[in-house]
């Protein structure tokens, strides 16, 4: 899953759930929106607790807890009047479910067992090993249409599906997209980019993404991004740069964005892309 912002402070999100398929790549099965922390994402490693920032990272999912299971695979937590998440820094019981009596700074999960908890899934942030002060209660959850404390919160439907289909393994990319992704910087002449929600390769060509509709040199050392990174690199490539036909072995030169077909190389045709 990705859970990406389009900038720091940002409080909304893109949610786009994908799979693996037989050939390697991966395709989106749904998408949908979502919100985070009222102070949205924090940076790698600087989630501390209270501070209303949700942590950027890449995290399994752990067990789902709520009002009734909806076929929860991996567990479930029905929540109960004496349900609490540890939230008090250097309790034993820190981000950890427990059934008692809440301390002050601890959450009363069935206090929201009818909004944002009726369904949520455990997010495996500060978990292991748990550190004081970190962060805790960093949920998955159906949401009630305002910022959250740190949690990721959706549509109802959207977290039941995902509470169902959720194996071991299964993780989620969370953080500013610039942050999480590879950014056009890193896409060398030649290289291959696959947008991750839908698998679409394509193969950098003057800085300009050109779409293939399979495999060309065996896509060597793919590099995973978003179709909105992909979308926002420039539209022709770079004059100058030379591209091959495959089929035909005709060479050109990009000129004014235009291919212009050279008889014979010039400049040794340097970087040509095939």
């Amino acid at each position: 899953m990705l859970t990406l912002a389009s900038s720091y402070g940002s409080t909304s999100v893109s949610i786009t759930q994908c799979s693996k398929t037989s050939t390697g790549a991966y395709s989106q099965l749904w998408q949908s929106a979502g919100r985070i922390g009222y102070r949205g994402f924090a940076g790698v490693g600087a989630k501390r607790e209270g501070d209303g920032k949700t942590p950027t990272g890449v995290f399994t999912f752990g067990t789902a807890f709520g009002r009734s299971n909806p076929g929860a695979p991996n567990g479930y937590i029905k929540l109960v009047p004496n349900s609490c998440w540890g939230s008090t820094v250097g309790a034993a019981s820190y981000n950890r479910y427990f059934t008692g009596a809440c301390a002050p700074a601890d959450e009363s999960m069935y206090k929201y067992v009818n909004t944002a908890y009726q369904q949520g899934l455990l997010i495996n942030y500060n978990t292991k090993p748990i550190r004081a002060g970190y962060g805790s209660a960093i949920f998955f959850h159906v949401s009630t249409g305002a910022t959250t404390a740190g949690c990721i919160s959706t549509d109802y439907k959207t977290v039941v599906t995902t509470i169902r289909t959720t194996g071991p393994g299964d993780v989620v990319v969370q953080g500013v997209a610039s942050a999480v992704i590879a950014a056009a910087p890193n896409f060398a002449n030649g290289s291959f980019v696959r947008a991750a929600e839908n698998g679409r390769v394509y193969r950098m060509l003057g800085r300009a993404p050109l779409w293939l509709s399979s495999c060309v040199d065996g896509c060597v050392g793919l590099t995973n991004t978003t179709q909105s990174v992909i979308n926002a690199l420039p539209k022709v490539p770079t004059d100058g740069t030379f591209l091959r036909a495959a089929e035909t072995g005709r060479v050109y030169r990009v000129v004014g964005g235009a291919p212009l077909w050279l008889s014979s190389c010039v400049d040794r045709c340097a970087g040509l892309v095939n």
